[in-house]
C-alpha cells in the first residue's frame, strides 16, 4: 500500500472513514500493525452497514440484529486500539473519570486542594 491509499475492496462507509484518518493523519509513517488494524476498522465498518441492510429487512428480532450488536462492540474495541483522536467523544470510562474529578474538585476547598510541582 502506498501513501495514505485505501486498501482493495473498501465499500462507501470504509472508504470514507479512510479518508477522513488519511486527511489528518500520515498512514505511509505509520507502523504496519496500525496501518492494518485501521483496515479491518475500515472493512467492520463495512460489514456494519450490510448488517444494518439485514436488520431493517428481518427486524430486531433476527439473528442479523445479533450480529450487529456484536460487530458494534468489536469496533468499539478496535477503536480504542486504534486511539485516534478524531473528535470529543470521550470513551464511557473517560467520561466517569473526568465527572469524578470534577465532583471531587468542586466539592474540595481551594485551600485544600493539593498542588502539584
Amino acid at each position: 500500500m502506498k501513501a495514505n491509499r485505501a486498501p482493495q475492496g473498501l465499500g462507501p462507509r470504509g472508504g470514507a472513514f479512510w479518508g477522513q484518518i488519511a486527511s489528518m493523519y500520515n498512514i505511509a509513517t505509520a507502523n504496519p500493525g496500525e496501518v492494518e488494524l485501521l483496515s479491518e476498522v475500515c472493512r467492520m465498518l463495512d460489514d456494519i452497514e450490510g448488517l444494518r441492510g439485514r436488520v431493517a429487512e428481518e427486524g430486531l428480532t433476527g439473528k442479523a440484529a445479533v450480529e450487529l450488536r456484536l460487530a458494534r462492540l468489536a469496533l468499539g474495541r478496535l477503536m480504542a486500539q486504534l486511539n485516534l483522536e478524531v473528535g470529543t467523544v470521550e470513551s464511557p470510562a473517560s467520561s466517569r473519570a473526568r465527572r469524578a474529578a470534577e465532583v471531587r474538585w468542586m466539592n474540595t476547598p481551594v485551600s485544600r486542594r493539593r498542588r502539584t510541582p
